[in-house]
């Protein structure tokens, strides 16, 4: 039996599905939704946090120019003023979905920033080497 075939059967038999399962969105509560994709926000900027340090030590290591680091500091000071802004937009509209809707917009902008600087900074130009850092997870 393949490990493929094991691991469902466990599955299969909810042996590991409380491990593994993904939360049903459809009964949730709002509260517990906004808590759901809180999380998702906060692991997402953890994530980005990792991709900008990366580049800022790989930047170091390159001998890249005092432009060249100056920058993607500007960019991600940038990127920071946008997201702010965008966080001070969801917050200015009513309603009581606005939390939520706020968390999901946040954390898609934070995957989409930590793939820009993976693609940009951390990836090589050559088959033979290997990239810096993995892809970038989608949170």
């Amino acid at each position: 039996m393949t490990i493929i075939k094991c691991i469902s059967s466990l599955l299969a038999l909810s042996l590991l599905s409380p491990m593994f399962a993904k939360p049903n969105l459809d009964k949730m509560s709002q509260a517990e939704l906004t808590a759901h994709y809180g999380d998702k926000t906060r692991a997402a900027y953890a994530q980005l946090d990792k991709y900008v340090d990366a580049t800022r030590k790989h930047l170091l290591q390159a001998k890249a120019t005092p432009e060249e680091i100056e920058a993607f500091e500007e960019s991600q000071k940038k990127w920071i003023e946008y997201r702010n802004a965008v966080g001070r937009t969801h917050n200015l509209r009513s309603g009581s979905i606005t939390p939520l809707i706020c968390n999901i917009r946040l954390a898609a902008m934070a995957n989409d920033r930590a793939f820009t600087i993976w693609e940009d900074y951390l990836t090589t130009m050559s088959p033979s080497e290997p990239d810096i850092m993995p892809s970038p997870k989608k949170m």
